[in-house]
């Protein structure tokens, strides 16, 4: 496999189901305390179905928030605010926002949300971007779908590596609590599998310790063209739900 010898952008799509999104006060519970997750073909939840539609989180929560935190030099995120809602989008370091029609906008459209948020032509850097509804009138909605990332290997200048890679039967890694954790097989995977849990918690941690500048978590086909972190098991069964990081060393 050979180095690559420039840096090239690219954009990162998270649905809004994403562990990455940190919900304030709560990630789910009912609309009038916190966010819930619905999709937009099936908004009654039926015990082990699958939603149908475009997924999504709503709420009806005064100074009800959720955040990101990202590397890259651009982010674009997409919603839906019934008239009234008061919101705003900040970012740390501080950067300039401006607002767009999300219908005009190829994947904020398709996810249905009406308005796109936008911070780009950003330094790279470490950014945290906070979106919050400061006051949601009686009766109106917020419908949050996600996000795109704009990131690369790293600033201009910056050459990537030849990849390495790590495989979930590594002896790096550590799994815990170990019952929780099983090996599945899997013929598309690097070496023929990958680990999985299906508890819905922050006591299971999948962890190892290397150097490197950037990682490609989840489960990676033989060629390296994607990878997919499998998230828990929820009340909505949800498959296929992606996390990703840089393929590089």
């Amino acid at each position: 496999m050979t180095a690559v010898s420039s840096v090239q952008a690219y954009n990162i799509t998270i649905g809004e189901q994403s562990a990455v999104y940190a919900y304030n006060p709560h990630r789910d519970i009912d609309l009038a305390s916190g966010w819930n997750d619905s999709y937009t073909g099936s908004s009654n939840f039926v015990l082990g179905a699958v939603g149908s539609g475009t997924p999504y989180r709503a709420t009806q929560y005064n100074g009800a928030s959720v955040a990101l935190t990202f590397q890259g030099m651009a982010v674009y995120v997409c919603f839906t605010a019934s008239d009234g809602v008061d919101w705003d989008l900040t970012l740390i370091p501080t950067a300039t926002t401006r607002q767009v029609d999300g219908s005009s906008d190829p994947i904020c459209s398709t996810w249905g949300g009406n308005t796109l948020v936008v911070a780009d032509s950003l330094s790279y850097d470490n950014y945290n971007a906070t979106l919050t509804f400061n006051t949601i009138p009686s009766g109106a909605d917020v419908f949050f779908y996600g996000s795109v990332v704009g990131v690369s290997v790293g600033p201009t200048g910056v050459q990537a590596e030849p990849a390495i890679v790590v495989d979930d039967h590594a002896s790096t890694w550590t799994y815990v609590p170990s019952d929780q954790w099983v090996q599945e097989t899997d013929d598309g995977a690097i070496d023929g599998g990958y680990t999985q849990t299906c508890s819905y918690n922050q006591s299971d941690i999948a962890s190892a310790t290397y150097t490197a500048s950037s990682t490609y978590l989840g489960s990676v086909d033989t060629s390296l063209n994607f990878a997919q972190m499998r998230l828990p098991c929820t009340w909505w069964a949800c498959f296929g739900q992606t996390l990703p990081f840089i393929p590089f060393k």
